[in-house]
């Protein structure tokens, strides 16, 4: 089997992606990558990434509103490699200036996107601009299928339909031995900040009449003000920034619901590993990754109207009365099962036969 070359550019180490880079380097894919060091993204360790691979260490700077990363144009240009795959960040001026170029020199670069999922109506500029990014690479390549679709129904039919690919946005959970019970208690994962509305929602938890327990793993610019604010309430428990699975584990297999009361991403994919009913607003467009997709199908029975945060308890309340809570804890994880049966490396290798 051939070894294929290829360069990699990613804001920062990424966490999910060291493990999907894994998977995919056991699928003679030779990844040499270029990382920035963007403060906005989630890091992991940096040296993990060198251990594994060969690693430029880039500066991403801030121009007005946008970013730039160095060391991305050179070697896009003079760089040996089979494929060349970028970030769709479209506040990136290097990614602009690789896709223009690419329009005359036609190498093979790949890019990676959520599309247009989040622009019910796209303006004539978006649609100028995916125009250009679609016809300077040979692939684009979505983050699920959800977006895929929603892409192709989208961009005019002009426009190389068979260059637009998907390869499932996931990360890997070990979640062996998960026990599913019929519990009540309530899951929040993430950062603790004013986007994902963690705050706002254990305001309205804590004023509730509800028996069940809270558990919020978590860190971030709230955490201290809101352990003291919400000290007196036995009900709400905070543990930080937990890390080790086997604690994240302990404490879900309390709950049947994960829930996230602000715009999510790879957080319900999360909870659908641990075997949890993930709890999310119902504008789907809004959601800060296309993740939700993944839950079309429970769209009824899992999602929350995004302006009243009660409707979060009441959605839990209408599943416990319904005594579905255990199908649908058993319905997630099969349906975490099925989008990581087949992993990256499998899926983006056979993407670059075609």
């Amino acid at each position: 089997m051939k070894t294929l070359r290829i360069y990699s550019v990613l804001p920062a180490p990424l966490e999910y992606r060291y493990h999907e880079y894994l998977a995919a380097k056991e699928n003679g894919m030779h990844f040499t990558l270029f990382i920035g060091d963007d403060a906005s993204s989630i890091k992991a360790t940096r040296s993990r990434f060198q251990n594994v691979w060969q690693v430029y260490n880039c500066r991403v700077s801030k121009i007005l509103s946008f970013k730039y990363q160095n060391q991305t144009i050179p070697n896009f240009i003079f760089g040996s490699y089979d494929f060349f795959f970028i970030q769709a960040h479209f506040k990136y001026i290097d990614f602009w200036i690789i896709c223009f170029i690419n329009l005359i020199l036609r190498r093979k670069l790949i890019v990676h996107g959520q599309g247009l999922y989040r622009y019910r109506k796209p303006g004539l500029l978006r649609m100028l601009a995916y125009f250009i990014v679609i016809r300077s690479c040979c692939k684009y390549v979505c983050y699920n299928e959800y977006c895929m679709l929603d892409l192709k129904a989208k961009i005019p039919k002009k426009i190389r339909l068979d260059k637009v690919f998907y390869v499932n946005n996931i990360i890997r959970v070990k979640n062996q031995n998960i026990q599913l019970r019929q519990n009540v208690d309530i899951l929040f994962i993430g950062r603790l900040r004013e986007q994902t509305r963690a705050n706002e929602f254990l305001k309205v938890f804590s004023r509730s009449d509800q028996t069940r327990q809270f558990h919020v793993i978590g860190d971030g610019p709230q955490l201290l003000a809101l352990q003291e604010q919400y000290a007196s309430d036995s009900r709400i428990i905070f543990y930080g920034g937990l890390t080790d699975h086997l604690e994240i584990n302990a404490i879900a297999e309390k709950c049947s619901f994960g829930v996230y009361p602000g715009n999510a991403g790879l957080s319900l994919v999360h909870y659908a590993a641990l075997g949890l009913i993930p709890i999310f607003h119902n504008k789907l467009w809004d959601h800060m990754g296309p993740e939700c997709g993944y839950f079309q199908n429970y769209l009824d029975d899992v999602s929350f109207d995004k302006d009243n945060l009660e409707s979060i308890l009441h959605r839990i309340e209408e599943i416990e009365r319904s005594g579905r809570t255990l199908e649908l804890r058993n319905n997630m994880l099969e349906l975490y099962n099925s989008i990581t049966l087949e992993s990256f490396g499998e899926k983006f290798g056979c993407m670059l036969k075609k």
